[in-house]
């Protein structure tokens, strides 16, 4: 079994990866914006 460094190995394995990753951005990005309102910086919600 040659290692994971094979292309065809991270195309078949690609389409839950990039799903994991975007679930992470979005709840990161999320995250962010929740803190930067919470410290009060937010202009998004002042706007409200």
């Amino acid at each position: 079994m040659p290692p994971t460094l094979s292309p065809r190995r991270f195309e078949t394995s690609s389409p839950s990866r990039v799903a994991a990753l975007v679930a992470v951005g979005v709840a990161a990005l999320a995250l962010m914006e929740r803190f930067i309102d919470y410290d009060g910086a937010g202009g998004r919600d002042a706007s409200r």
